[in-house]
């Protein structure tokens, strides 16, 4: 018999808990740093055998190693082998009072493993992950993660016992060791750099990235069709000038103009167009300085074109193409007297930006034609930008009280918060030998004096506004350019004028000191940060964001900004703020403060503004009026939004003053209903029963049995089916005049009420955009992991509930109480967050334990033996948990999954005159532990 090796371990042994594989996946946005931010944050403590640590490392977890350092003792052993671990990083770590750090120098330490505890659980990560940015997020890389209650775990005791040997064999981490080390980890640093360059002596050919080649196929495409004028929608970075180059020469164009809106980048766009079309090409600059009129590659700053007199040096039709650089100022004055000048074979707009609010149509000026269109998050997932780590961080309070929108200047200028941001500044640092950062504060009169008060602590700032000439401005960003610490600046400060139009290649840090007013205006000023090269030419290795959250009512506008969330959905907000994922080796991450007034923006914050204003920027690019479906398909917008606010699609359009039509009372309220009940696409049955009904006018339930088999994979049963009917002829609800399908000898027939509305080609447009609709929602949300009636996580209304658990109307009055039975279904609802005003026997205290346990009570005046709370215990009867937080704007709840009742316990509750009523508490144990991000959101 083979005898098992020492280090191999007896099946049953791991397999006696909970086993995966941790990887990352671009596609997906999956990273094993969140397994690695979900671990720190549940655990007591942690001990971390790694090899190499980074300051990009360190500044993925850097905040919630702060959040945790109340809670959380770690042990971290890592090493000087290869001298790879970065000084910066090892100091970071010094920092932390929760946390011990030892290095491992006896021999080849190579290391990755990660060990968590929290009570008697204990959870191991071990495999290929060192604490890097690139580890952690985007590399190929295995991790087996473990976990396990059981502490004799032969598995387990031989890991930990390695790492308490390891331990022993250290030696502790202080700051004299560093000095040490520095000289030894610069070598080996500038080693690899002179190796790496080494194999990158061949010249070097710039060629179009992946972006730039779809852009210019389809700009090639245009052109071909006979467009004459475009718009290139691109995020900062990705390359615009570039893109532009490349199809000038492919265009074969001969005479060039490039507009630009400030002088500051021309130097920049003409060089660019030099490194595409060769060094021979006559290139010329016209600003208020230089005049170089016979030029075949011209470069010219708005305000000096838009002269008269500098436009009657050419003719109309004297430029093959031009190009206008930040082109939602295309609709201003003096871009207008340009383009309406001249007569280019082809121009090219091009904007990260085209929504801005002061940029008119825009979208009109360029046709509506969109040669291409990528944002940030397109633009990290490729890898086209410098990666980012945001950290939101909670503003001071001025006498218990949090910073306001409208603070007195007084406080936002203090000695207090001058401390608060200079230590978060250095706490979270910066990439590159030093801080070349950028401050955005509110006002003129806080930024001067806010430089002011920052030189006083030793930092070199200067604060740059409008009023400032433009060599004022450049001087400014050549000095903090400039490497030379000693004469540089470390920051400039600035209200907004560095938005967009300037380049500072060399950002490290982007501070934020002011209220989000705008999701557009925070991508442009994050933008200023994302060049992926410094100014020396060297790859940057990521850039830091410190956003100082204070009690804005616009805090609602970051996740729109950082998710790139297009619609006003406030779920999908809090969904975002619950992962706070982003793509490539960027991250996201607050402190539980700022995660709360975030949380409370969004519940408070009124959107209706915000959903007008998005589809009225829709119709500007489209040059038409989309559907719903279209909203959908293009990701464009949730057309819930709109009936959530608006009741239906025709009213929405009336309140805007577009296309619509004055509905008659029957119209109005037949498509509510349908807004109201089918469109957001929680289950097919009732759209696809429609659709069928509409196009034959009539339909067989065996046919609808066999498409939802087809087309979803859902084995539909005739409860499911015999619902939908319900909801359909009226049965569901009392709000329509008549049913709008009717059963004749088993088949489904559009009622005459019905073909009386169809008749009228704007009602059959927009019932058959609700059903189009619903269908392309339930197909992109709810098909993955639907169950024939619900899917986990999603949120759902109690009405909903009960319909799509087949229990009609009848089960929506057994939920009164917050449950009951009907049909062999129970859904149980439960409010986390109870309002202080409400009775007091129904005030009682209910909680999760931990994420797979919640302690319920039933209703009061009840005991064991009670029918309702029988049935709770049935074992035959079926168990749905639903959950809303309570103290947001929405009466949805949460579906948790199925739920087993346990050890049922009578109690009391005291009840509204004092007196003691009866009451039963119950442990629900869920099918699977919810999961992390939602726990947090209703527990915190």
């Amino acid at each position: 018999m083979t005898s098992i090796p020492p280090a191999a371990f007896p099946l049953n042994d791991i397999s006696a808990g909970r086993m995966d594989l941790i990887y990352n996946d671009t596609e997906s946005n999956r990273k094993v740093l969140t397994t690695l931010q979900k671990e720190i944050s549940d655990c007591d403590r942690f001990d971390f055998s790694v090899a190499f640590i980074t300051r990009s490392g360190m500044a993925c977890i850097n905040q919630l190693l702060d959040n945790t350092r109340d809670k959380v003792k770690g042990r971290i052993i890592t090493t000087d082998y290869l001298n790879f671990s970065e000084p910066a990083a090892l100091r970071q770590l010094l920092k932390f009072s929760n946390i011990e750090v030892r290095i491992y120098s006896r021999q080849n330490f190579h290391t990755k493993g990660y060990i968590f505890h929290k009570g008697k659980e204990t959870s191991l990560m071990v495999g290929s992950s060192n604490i890097t940015q690139d580890a952690l997020n985007v590399n190929k890389e295995w991790n087996v993660w473990y976990s396990t209650h059981e502490s004799d775990n032969l598995f387990l005791r031989t890991t930990v016992s390695e790492f308490e040997s390891m331990w022993k064999q250290s030696v502790p981490l202080t700051e004299e060791w560093i000095r040490e080390y520095e000289p030894r980890h610069l070598r080996s640093k500038i080693e690899r750099q002179t190796e790496l360059q080494a194999r990158r002596n061949d010249p070097v050919v710039i060629t179009p990235n992946e972006m730039q080649k779809d852009a210019l196929e389809n700009l090639c495409k245009l052109r071909n069709s006979g467009a004459d004028k475009a718009l290139l929608i691109s995020a900062t970075g990705t390359g615009k000038t570039y893109l532009s180059a490349f199809d000038v020469k492919e265009s074969h164009s001969k005479k060039v103009l490039f507009l630009v809106h400030r002088e500051q980048i021309l130097d920049d766009a003409r060089e660019s167009y030099k490194d595409i079309l060769g060094n021979g090409i006559r290139t010329g600059k016209i600003t208020g300085t230089s005049k170089d009129f016979d030029a075949d590659y011209i470069f010219s700053t708005i305000q000096t074109m838009s002269k008269l007199d500098i436009l009657a040096h050419f003719k109309p039709d004297h430029f093959d193409y031009i190009i206008c650089d930040e082109a939602h100022h295309a609709v201003a004055k003096q871009y207008n007297s340009i383009v309406d000048y001249f007569r280019p074979k082809f121009m090219l707009g091009m904007t990260a930006t085209p929504e801005r609010m002061d940029s008119g149509d825009v979208f009109k000026r360029f046709n509506h034609n969109i040669a291409y269109e990528i944002r940030l998050q397109d633009a990290l997932e490729k890898n086209m930008l410098c990666p980012f780590h945001y950290y939101g961080i909670t503003d001071i309070s001025v006498d218990g009280r949090p910073i306001e929108d409208d603070e007195d200047f007084n406080s936002l200028v203090s000695e207090e918060r001058i401390k608060h941001i200079i230590k978060k500044m250095e706490f979270y640092g910066h990439s590159g030998d030093r801080v070349k950062g950028l401050i955005f504060c509110r006002s003129i009169e806080e930024g001067r004096e806010l430089s002011v008060k920052l030189n006083e602590h030793g930092l070199r700032t200067q604060f740059v506004c409008g009023k400032d000439d433009a060599a004022t401005r450049e001087k400014a960003v050549n000095l903090l350019e400039q490497e030379d610490k000693s004469t540089g600046l470390d920051y400039i400060i600035t209200v907004d004028i560095f938005n967009e139009g300037v380049d500072i290649k060399s950002v490290n840090q982007i501070v934020m000191l002011r209220p989000t007013q705008s999701s557009i205006i925070f991508i442009q000023q994050l933008g200023r940060g994302l060049r992926k090269k410094a100014l020396n030419g060297e790859l940057k290795e990521y850039l830091v964001v410190i956003d100082f959250i204070g009690n804005y009512k616009n805090n609602f506008m970051i996740p729109i900004a950082l998710s790139g969330e297009r619609s006003a959905n406030k779920e999908h907000l809090r969904r975002y703020l619950m992962k706070q994922t982003i793509p490539g080796c960027s991250t996201v991450d607050f402190d539980l403060i700022s995660k709360k007034r975030i949380y409370d923006s969004i519940n408070r914050s009124t959107v209706t503004d915000l959903i007008k204003g998005q589809y009225s920027s829709l119709v500007k690019m489209l040059g038409y009026e989309p559907t719903m479906t279209q909203l959908v398909k293009s990701s464009s917008m949730d057309p819930m939004d709109i009936i959530d606010h608006y009741d239906n699609f025709n009213n929405f359009k009336r309140v805007l003053k577009l296309t619509h039509h004055n509905l008659g009372k029957e119209e109005e309220l037949t498509l509510d209903y349908l807004s109201s009940t089918i469109l957001n696409g929680k289950r097919p049955h009732e759209l696809e029963f429609l659709k069928n009904v509409i196009s034959n006018g009539y339909v067989d339930s065996s046919v609808i049995r066999n498409e939802l088999a087809d087309k979803y994979g859902i084995d539909c049963d005739e409860d499911s089916l015999q619902c939908a009917i319900d909801v359909l002829d009226s049965d569901y609800s009392k709000r329509l005049k008549s049913p709008l399908i009717e059963i004749k000898e088993g088949k489904a027939y559009c009622t005459q009420y019905l073909k009386d509305l169809l008749s009228r080609d704007y009602m059959k447009e927009y019932v058959l955009d609700i059903v189009d609709c619903g269908l392309e929602i339930f197909d992109r949300r709810y098909k993955e992991g639907f169950d024939g009636s619900l899917k986990l996580y999603e949120r759902y209304s109690r009405k909903d509930v009960c319909r799509l658990l087949n229990l009609g109307t009848e089960g929506i009055s057994s939920t009164i109480y917050g449950y009951g039975t009907y049909r062999g279904k129970c859904p149980i609802f439960v409010t986390y967050n109870k309002d202080e005003n409400i009775s007091k026997s129904i005030q009682y205290k209910e909680e999760f334990t931990d994420r797979q346990h919640f302690s319920w009570m039933t209703r009061s005046n009840r005991n064991i033996r009670s029918n309702d709370v029988a049935c709770v215990l049935d074992s035959n009867i079926e168990k749905y948990f639903f959950v809303q937080k309570g103290d947001d704007d929405s009466s949805d709840f949460y579906y948790l999954g199925k739920v087993t009742p346990q050890d049922p316990r009578e109690t009391t509750i005291e009840g509204n005159k004092g007196e003691a009523l009866p009451i039963v508490n119950i442990k629900l144990v869920l099918e699977q532990p919810v999961d992390e991000g939602i726990y947090e959101y209703l527990t915190n």
